[in-house]
């Protein structure tokens, strides 16, 4: 299976079960047009492609964290004050 599949795979998982989307990356050797939309196409959140700039990865994965840092406390906020009435 290859990461475009696996990425269809996933989302339609999620979809399926009501399970948060996860943060899909690929990191692939193809750079061309094509590829990045058959990427976005099938669900991805991020395209790099290689050799992996580590700084650009270290980079949106601590901005992905925050994000979902974010919105768990959003969440969380949303549940004690509809339960504390």
């Amino acid at each position: 299976m290859d990461g475009m599949t696996a990425t269809r795979t996933i989302r339609q998982y999620e979809q399926e079960y009501n399970i948060p989307r996860c943060c899909i990356i690929a990191l692939t050797g193809l750079a061309s047009a094509s590829a990045k939309l058959e990427a976005w196409n099938s669900g991805i959140d991020h395209f790099m492609t290689k050799p992996v700039n580590f700084k650009a990865l270290e980079k949106f994965l601590k901005k992905e964290d925050a994000r979902r840092d974010d919105a768990a406390d959003a969440t969380q906020g949303s549940n004690t004050t509809s339960s504390g009435s």
